[in-house]
């Protein structure tokens, strides 16, 4: 939870830091598909059964489930290096669990012109609303990626990223034991996907 505050104020920090380099210039709206490996998670469970009997511990683990997203973005650039935007769709965590995400991208370009082919690098922070479950969850995606200019208000990203989320499901007790008090059961989920998507912008200050 902590975590994820940091890297909003850190996002926030760096909005602030890309608005004084220059004036937002264009209005710019995506989709973004893509789908990867959630390959691993990491479960810390603390709770006490009916018979008073404490379990509690952590567990790694290897998985490998396939999931997919599919992705809307709307933000503004500043200047002709940055971008903030608003990003939601639905996002695959593992092979039961599905979530309606909402966060804030950040992405730096590695070079200045907004018409020419270039790399970048981008953070999400965000919040998942659950479609498969009735828990919270938290996230933080990164990722690296190249850009390329189809016309002159679009166009064509290729990603990869890493996403880890945390979440706090339902917790149930292996041995069928009824649980009486629960004081922590946390799971976090990493993955690593491949993403496409196309963009379009519009200048809001041309007449």
């Amino acid at each position: 939870m902590r975590k994820i505050a940091l890297a909003i104020a850190c996002l926030a920090v760096f909005t602030i830091s890309a608005a004084a380099s220059g004036p937002s210039r264009e209005f710019v709206y995506g989709v973004e598909w893509g789908s990867g490996l959630t390959f691993h998670t990491y479960h810390i469970y603390n709770y006490v059964r009916e018979d008073g009997t404490r379990m509690q511990g952590n567990d790694f683990q290897f998985v490998t489930n396939l999931n997919a997203s599919l992705l809307f973005k709307a933000g503004y650039d500043f200047g002709s290096r940055w971008n903030l935007s608003l990003v939601t769709g639905y996002d695959g965590i593992n092979d039961r669990f599905r979530v309606i995400p909402l966060g804030f991208r950040g992405t730096c370009f590695f070079r200045e012109g907004q018409r020419d082919s270039r790399p970048f690098l981008f953070a999400e922070p965000g919040a998942g609303l659950f479609s498969s479950s009735d828990k919270y969850a938290f996230y933080l995606r990164v990722g690296y990626g190249k850009r390329f200019n189809l016309s002159p208000g679009t166009d064509l990203d290729f990603s990869v990223c890493y996403r880890l989320t945390h979440s706090c499901p339902k917790l149930i007790d292996p041995d069928d034991e009824i649980i009486d008090r629960l004081f922590s059961n946390n799971i976090l989920t990493g993955f690593f996907g491949v993403s496409m998507s196309l963009n379009f912008k519009h200048n809001v200050f041309k007449r």
